[in-house]
């Protein structure tokens, strides 16, 4: 049976109640044992600053800030004031994470023409931390080229409109490719893509089930004989991962009486 792996969404801030990305989330998902890893996304400031926020833009007072526009003292100072926490910065986050923990690394696009001076500087840092179980993922293969050309884990990211519903000689591409983890909006879950998935030897991530019902919708998307025949990770993102956890294992003791 396939082995299931729980990965906090934005350090899985819904279940902590504080606020994605921050190191207050962070720490909380890696203090519990069953959450398995933390997924977090990384942008760059204009002074070349790698911060830990999902949006291009923070917005407060009638104002909008763009990340890449902004240096990191001014953004730091508006998010404390919107947040109530600092600005998190992706050294900051990789130093508090222990070794065990998996880290899903997210980058985000910046400007138009400034993306390979953004993955030299996330290379630049997380090479720092080589006892680290970085993942680096993205929707975008030209970042992932990068980081698989230095030996970084890499995580493809398909959403409801990749191409995967249209062509099936495109997902095929996407198999063939020097990818360790494929993964894959829940939308987009059925047994046929799953099977293409884990028949391919790539390990299989869906994103983001928040609630049991999304869980049992999943299980039997995939197809509890599909579920038990392979060995390949199966990685599940999730902004509740206590909730997903204790759903995962009523569904284990249903699977052993199948």
């Amino acid at each position: 049976m396939n082995e299931i792996k729980l990965i906090a969404h934005r350090g899985g801030y819904k279940q902590s109640n504080t606020r994605e990305n921050s190191i207050e989330a962070i720490k909380y998902a890696t203090s519990k044992e069953y959450i398995d890893g933390v997924e977090f996304d990384v942008r760059v400031t204009s002074d070349n600053k790698l911060v830990v926020f999902h949006d291009f833009r923070i917005k407060y007072n009638n104002k909008s800030y763009r990340i890449s526009n902004t240096d990191y003292s001014k953004l730091n100072q508006i998010h404390l004031k919107k947040y109530k926490t600092k600005l998190a910065t992706l050294d900051e986050i990789l130093s508090i994470i222990p070794k065990e923990k998996l880290i899903f690394l997210e980058i985000k696009l910046g400007e138009v023409g400034s993306e390979d001076q953004t993955l030299q500087l996330v290379y630049d840092t997380v090479k720092k931390y080589k006892t680290k179980k970085i993942v680096v993922i993205s929707f975008i293969y030209k970042f992932l080229k990068f980081f698989i050309k230095r030996k970084y884990p890499t995580c493809l990211l398909l959403n409801r409109h990749s191409k995967l519903f249209e062509l099936k000689a495109y997902f095929r591409t996407y198999l063939n490719l020097s990818l360790d983890i494929i993964s894959m909006d829940k939308r987009m879950v059925n047994s046929k893509n799953s099977k293409m998935i884990l028949k391919s030897n790539k390990n299989y991530g869906i994103y983001t089930i928040d609630n049991s019902d999304e869980v049992d919708k999943l299980f039997k998307e995939i197809g509890i004989d599909v579920i038990k025949k392979y060995k390949n990770k199966i990685y599940i993102t999730t902004t509740n991962p206590k909730l997903i956890y204790e759903r995962i294992e009523e569904l284990n003791e249903t699977f052993k009486k199948v």
